[in-house]
């Protein structure tokens, strides 16, 4: 399945999509730098196996973003269901070219992910999290209409200080 936008367009990820580009934004510190997956180091096997698992799991959505134009594999966005019965799911994106920053690719990416998840899923809340210093996130979020739903002091550590954490969300009802 495909789902369109402005800019991009959203493919659902199989390992076969898997290329060693991809897997080279998963070790670049830039792109990995607000990531979980930074503190290890990825290989072809590892970032295949993270999208099989995707894949197997019937609550996961993963979809890589590709450039309308050029059909450049350019990130990945990917909703998963926290809560069926409440109607409620989280979204994490990570855009791995950095030709593409800064350039709202990933509010729109955002935004088409999640009309798809409220008018399609019936999915009714959506909730997202970042670092509190990850500045574009909390931007591309706010962008595609979601807003600061709460702050968690001190949660997570970057290098050797703690850091606060950043809760987003939107209620999905209000686009129906």
């Amino acid at each position: 399945m495909r789902l369109e936008s402005e800019r991009v367009y959203l493919k659902v990820m199989h390992v076969p999509d898997v290329t060693e580009r991809y897997v080279s934004w998963m070790n670049d510190p830039e792109v990995n730098e607000y990531l979980e997956s930074k503190y290890q180091q990825q290989s072809y096997a590892s970032v295949c196996a993270f999208v099989q698992s995707a894949e197997d799991d019937p609550n996961s959505y993963l979809y890589g973003i590709y450039d309308l134009e050029s059909d450049q594999h350019i990130g990945n966005i990917k909703f998963t269901y926290t809560n069926r019965r409440h109607l409620r799911g989280d979204i994490g994106i990570v855009i791995g070219e950095r030709a593409y920053w800064g350039k709202g690719i990933a509010a729109e990416a955002i935004q088409c992910l999640t009309e798809y998840v409220s008018e399609v899923l019936g999915v009714e809340k959506i909730s997202a999290g970042c670092f509190e210093i990850n500045r574009g996130s909390v931007r591309a979020f706010e962008k595609a209409g979601y807003a600061v739903e709460g702050v968690i002091k001190d949660n997570v550590l970057y290098g050797d200080r703690r850091i606060n954490g950043i809760l987003l969300g939107i209620t999905l009802d209000k686009l129906r």
